[in-house]
């Protein structure tokens, strides 16, 4: 049996590699999201504590491009089990953030609107030294949200994306790699 080229092994490896990459991120989005949904999916059912909101602000910030966007800071105090916590988290999703639940920013806001009127409707929801019910994950007294109920199907897309993308992208690259050598 002849030799391979060195070019041509190093081809096939290549291919090998891009396609075990794109099946394990591929693997890691299936998997990643699938978690996250059924650990959200059941906050109807969460139990609930007394909380405080201790800070209520709303943020303009420069949009990079002339204009402005605006932000929230809403941060609530609550007790479970004599333990005193805190939080930021209104919602639960997928967008990063504290035990992966609702967008932070490191300055401590949560996502950004593009008009000053839903800023100004959630500090309204929201006021400082408001009394709120806190719905907190009976496993995790860490994960903890005002307003509970399934994620969004829109963030659910978005933490699928990036590793679909790129998982199918060295997928597809490692084949063609693979196939020029057969």
């Amino acid at each position: 049996m002849p030799s391979q080229a060195p070019s041509t092994k190093k081809q096939l490896v290549a291919g090998i590699c891009l396609l075990v990459i794109g099946l394990i991120l591929l693997t890691g989005g299936v998997v990643g999201v699938g978690w996250r949904y059924h650990m959200f999916s059941g906050s109807e059912s969460w139990p609930t504590t007394r909380g405080t909101v201790i800070a209520s602000e709303k943020l303009q910030s420069d949009d990079g491009e002339g204009g402005v966007d605006w932000k929230v800071r809403i941060q609530y105090e609550y007790t479970i089990d004599g333990v005193r916590r805190t939080a930021r988290t209104i919602a639960l999703g997928f967008m990063s953030g504290q035990s992966g639940v609702t967008s932070d920013f490191e300055d401590g806001t949560l996502p950004l609107f593009g008009e000053e009127e839903p800023a100004a409707a959630v500090v309204a929801r929201y006021p400082a030294g408001a009394v709120v019910d806190a719905y907190y994950h009976p496993q995790d007294p860490e994960i903890v949200c005002l307003e509970r109920g399934d994620p969004e199907v829109s963030d659910l897309m978005m933490a699928f994306f990036a590793p679909l993308f790129f998982g199918v992208m060295a997928a597809m690259v490692g084949v063609l790699l693979i196939k020029v050598r057969y």
